[in-house]
């Protein structure tokens, strides 16, 4: 333990020779601590995906980790919240996918655990 004084400016040098002496050399800091390469960083395609189909009792189903994910996360009941899904649905993709599976307005569509109604307007 050292003590010290700014105030004064006492033991100052002798502190700072002491945290000096706690850090590694620089021959140490000039060593690679692992073996330098290549870093691969991988798109998981599987969890930007998404697939549409029907559920037995006729209505459209959309699935995938991405956008099923984004449903959980969704407070429906806050307006701003809901607008929010329904852009990032359009910006990947689900709402020209929908239209082509022929998606009609009023339809429920499931995502995740909930039930949405389609309507048009309210995604464009």
């Amino acid at each position: 333990m050292i003590g010290v004084s700014a105030r004064e400016g006492t033991r100052l040098d002798e502190l700072k020779q002491a945290l000096a002496g706690l850090l590694p050399s620089v021959e140490e800091l000039a060593r690679p601590t692992e073996i330098g390469g290549v870093v691969v960083h991988r798109f998981d395609s599987a969890d930007a995906g998404f697939s549409i189909d029907r559920d037995g009792d006729g209505v459209l189903r959309v699935r995938g980790r991405r956008v099923e994910r984004l449903a959980a996360q969704t407070n429906f009941d806050n307006e701003e919240s809901a607008i929010r899904f329904q852009r990032e649905l359009a910006r990947i993709g689900v709402e020209r996918a929908l239209e082509r599976a022929g998606v009609g307005s009023g339809e429920l569509v499931r995502v995740g655990s909930h039930e949405l109604e389609w309507q048009p307007e309210a995604w464009r």
